[in-house]
């Protein structure tokens, strides 16, 4: 299976700082999202696509890490903290058939410091053009999350401290023992 992540832009969120509305966070900070898979399904590489109002762009993210207990997990950056909306995992079979898009809300804090908890999806959509209809406000078909669904969580971080990390891992190799994704991590 493959899947893609597609962040969807549109509203406002918090952060430590107060609502954004009230003290803008500079033009030079995004969203990091990680997400996470669940036990046994092991994953190499996901696609990104991130989805604005006017525009849309992606590419493959490597493995960053594993938790604790061995669950693969991706980190990326999203998008300005005025701007995102919602995080999207496509989940595609080999064939490039559709299995699910996993919908993520942000939370409504989101602070620089530290990461936010890992949560559920908040929804799951099978449509393929879940995100272009997100974003263009169309109704949404959503069923009921399962189990096994890949977990997030987010932080707010300058872009280029995001790429000096980024190149930091390149050099040190994957992240070792990071929380894992479920009621018991952080």
């Amino acid at each position: 299976m493959t899947c893609i992540v597609s962040t969807l832009a549109g509203c406002a969120t918090t952060t430590s700082h107060g609502p954004i509305t009230r003290g803008p966070v500079p033009q030079g900070v995004y969203v990091i999202a990680q997400v996470c898979f669940p036990a046994g399904l092991d994953r190499t590489s996901i696609g990104v696509e991130t989805v604005t109002p006017d525009s849309t762009g992606g590419g493959v993210e490597a493995l960053t890490g594993r938790t604790s207990t061995g669950q693969p997990v991706f980190e990326f950056h999203t998008a300005h903290p005025t701007q995102l909306r919602a995080v999207l995992v496509r989940e595609l079979k080999q064939d490039g058939t559709l299995i699910a898009n996993f919908v993520y809300q942000p939370p409504s804090r989101i602070e620089y410091d530290s990461w936010s908890v890992w949560q559920q999806a908040s929804n799951v959509s099978d449509r393929r053009d879940f995100g272009i209809a997100m974003v263009n406000g169309a109704v949404q078909s959503l069923k009921a999350v399962p189990a096994t669904a890949p977990m997030a969580r987010y932080r707010l971080m300058p872009f280029q401290q995001y790429l000096s990390e980024e190149a930091r891992r390149r050099k040190d190799g994957l992240d070792a023992a990071l929380p894992r994704c479920d009621a018991g991590g952080s």
